[in-house]
């Protein structure tokens, strides 16, 4: 009878240590262990949000729902801006404004992501699209409306850039900040939006091949199916 006391004494004792020790509040940034070893660290965001970082393939995930919080700071000290894959969770829906610059090898947009403005979080080779997102389709290095007619981005790091056959116009910040030498737009576009070659990360004149019939607006065409972007000559 006393040693069942004893047991029972030590158990409840060791329950009131364990309660004690539990954090009143999870840490920012925490490290997990799978059953392979492999090390990952998962952290929070405002509104709920968190994300994850497999260190083993280089590869960042966010999941929330709404809008990607701006301040991206505290991941990106801990990921570094430039991950080999950054997957956007189905509920991402898109950017906040001044979200925190990044430049993934690979963007994966999740189920609900609609946003077309990727002026601040850019892949540098490819995009991915989930399956069941119904606003986009990833071609070579870009970016389209599901139907193909509009490029709404281009990956940053392909130096000779040729659009899909079936364009139809190109959003105001398909090229953003591109490190191009060369782009072929095809005889299937009839428009350009205003600007588009504006902030093309690249020095001197790069060639552009255009369609006979495609008047750029703001442009200046020195020949009828091919011009050099020359910024400081073509823009006022």
């Amino acid at each position: 009878m006393k040693r069942s006391v004893k047991i029972l004494v030590s158990a409840l004792l060791l329950a009131s240590m364990s309660l004690t020790m539990v954090p009143a509040v999870l840490p920012a940034v925490q490290q997990t262990a799978s059953a392979a070893s492999n090390v990952s660290l998962v952290g929070r965001l405002e509104n709920g949000f968190e994300w994850s970082w497999d260190e083993s393939t280089g590869t960042v995930t966010i999941e929330g729902e709404g809008l990607l919080p701006a301040n991206l700071s505290r991941m990106v000290s801990v990921t570094g801006s430039s991950p080999d894959t950054l997957i956007l969770g189905d509920g991402v829906t898109g950017f906040s404004d001044n979200t925190t610059a990044l430049s993934p090898g690979t963007l994966v947009l999740g189920a609900k992501f609609a946003d077309t403005d990727f002026t601040s979080i850019k892949p540098a080779e490819s995009f991915e699209v989930s399956r069941q997102n119904g606003n986009f389709l990833a071609y070579d290095g870009g970016l389209y409306s599901v139907n193909g007619q509009t490029l709404y981005s281009y990956a940053t790091g392909d130096p000779d850039i040729t659009l899909r056959n079936e364009t139809r116009t190109t959003g105001p910040n398909a090229f953003y900040g591109c490190e191009v030498e060369s782009i072929v737009i095809p005889e299937t576009v009839t428009t350009l939006a205003d600007g588009v070659f504006d902030h093309l990360n690249a020095e001197g004149n790069i060639p552009v091949v255009l369609p006979e019939n495609l008047v750029p607006t703001g442009y200046s065409p020195l020949i009828s199916t091919q011009y050099a972007y020359m910024p400081q000559f073509f823009y006022d």
